[in-house]
């Protein structure tokens, strides 16, 4: 895939993950931190009210949309399954 200069480069991908004491967490984290794909960043969004919570990560999202290609929500009780969803996501959005 090209970039805006025509260089060829990976799409960079954003987690951004709420959390407000779901025992999974780790799980959760681990996930994410062991996929194949190497352009992944994850950021956590500790205990906030739900409608403030997903108002934070949405602005974060829009704050982003320059420097991410790909925008993931995951919440702290969810684990991606395999190491390389990300890879498989990836792929999906390159493809089409």
């Amino acid at each position: 895939m090209s970039d805006r200069l025509g260089c060829t480069s990976r799409l960079r991908v954003y987690i951004g993950t709420l959390y407000v004491g779901e025992s999974q967490l780790k799980a959760c984290l681990s996930s994410v931190s062991d996929q194949t794909y190497p352009n992944v960043t994850q950021e956590l969004i500790e205990y906030l009210p739900n409608k403030e919570a997903h108002d934070t990560l949405y602005s974060r999202f829009m704050k982003l949309q320059d420097q991410y290609d790909l925008f993931l929500k995951l919440d702290a009780d969810m684990v991606l399954m395999t190491e390389s969803v990300v890879q498989d996501i990836v792929d999906i959005f390159e493809s089409h």
